[in-house]
């Protein structure tokens, strides 16, 4: 498998989250270096299960590491839901968009939460 597609200069992407969902916002430098990570992941074996976390795989180095301001990549939040995810902070990415390659079981599995439209309690716990 091909190493993760690298940072595109210039690529500026900004997520709101509504109650109604998520929506990017970006120039075309940000469509193009997702373009690339969709194929990455599409190129994929399903069982590797590789992911794109956006937020990390478009943050350009200045923003990440030096704290330029503003960020390259921004997530902006409906006032009653600002407080429903956690915070970013050194420790935390806080908000994160992210795909992931399944395997088709992987994906049955999940078919069969759809009725209920609800995750599990022990979802993302590691279990």
């Amino acid at each position: 498998m091909a190493s993760p597609p690298k940072r595109r200069t210039g690529a500026r992407l900004c997520l709101t989250v509504t109650k109604k969902g998520v929506t990017g916002y970006g120039n075309r430098q940000a469509f193009a270096a997702l373009a690339e990570w969709m194929m990455w992941l599409a190129n994929s074996k399903e069982s590797e299960h590789f992911e794109c976390h956006v937020g990390m795989a478009l943050e350009d180095d200045d923003s990440k590491f030096h704290g330029k301001k503003p960020g390259n990549v921004s997530v902006l939040f409906d006032k009653s839901l600002v407080n429903s995810f956690e915070k970013k902070s050194k420790s935390n990415t806080g908000f994160e968009l992210t795909f992931i390659v399944l395997e088709p079981a992987d994906l049955d599995s999940m078919d069969k939460l759809q009725e209920a439209g609800v995750l599990p309690d022990k979802w993302g716990k590691g279990t």
